[in-house]
């Protein structure tokens, strides 16, 4: 009951902060927020939109396939975020070549209604990799404006946390789901937490957005 009240909490959070970054888009034009706008939206359709959905028409069967799709948008959308420089796209664009011939070479089967752990592993490397690449980047070639002041920064932050909390719900939920249902149960709760952490730095990078006219 409590997990449940906590996801329902989640939901709206996210569907106001989508809304916050709709109208900040309108306000200052979208691309001055990196669209992210776009990569809310489609959380919140794959998270809540499509769930409530699956529980309403009364789908039990598995259906991982929106994830995988969101897996891949998830990785395009932030080769996109994080581009600004020559030497730094490149590294970019190796990397991220890197992480799809991953799941290519693995045999992934994106049309898998069964959620494919690698996947899950490949994204949460990609998302902490990215990220503390650029926040390294930032700190070397210093540029006079306090990083805490990019939005980046609490978006980096907010990748590793999920990538993070990512890692410790999945490996319990394939390696525990019949043995121990306690460890189950709190991974399922550290998720959570961890998404409401995200929430949070999202929401950060929102007024960072809305006080500065820069993406990157």
């Amino acid at each position: 009951m409590a997990l449940t009240i906590f996801y329902y909490l989640y939901c709206c959070s996210l569907l106001t902060l989508t809304l916050l970054f709709f109208t900040l888009g309108i306000k200052k034009k979208f691309y001055s927020q990196s669209f992210f706008f776009i990569y809310l939206l489609a959380t919140l359709l794959v998270d809540v939109v499509m769930g409530f959905a699956e529980k309403f028409l009364k789908i039990d069967e598995p259906n991982a396939i929106r994830f995988n799709f969101y897996i891949i948008f998830s990785m395009l959308y932030f080769m996109y975020l994080y581009w600004d420089q020559r030497r730094w796209n490149i590294l970019l664009i190796i990397f991220s070549i890197f992480c799809f011939s991953f799941i290519y070479t693995l045999k992934i089967n994106l049309l898998n209604n069964i959620f494919d752990i690698r996947l899950g592993f490949i994204i949460s490397f990609f998302y902490i990799t990215i990220s503390l690449s650029w926040l390294l980047k930032k700190n070397y070639y210093f540029d006079g404006e306090k990083i805490i002041n990019n939005p980046l920064y609490w978006i980096s932050l907010s990748q590793i946390v999920w990538a993070s909390f990512f890692i410790l719900r999945t490996v319990p939920m394939y390696y525990f789901n019949d043995s121990n249902k306690s460890i189950l149960n709190f991974s399922k709760i550290l998720f959570i937490a961890g998404n409401y952490i995200c929430i949070i730095l999202y929401t950060c990078a929102y007024f960072k957005w809305k006080k500065n006219n820069y993406a990157g």
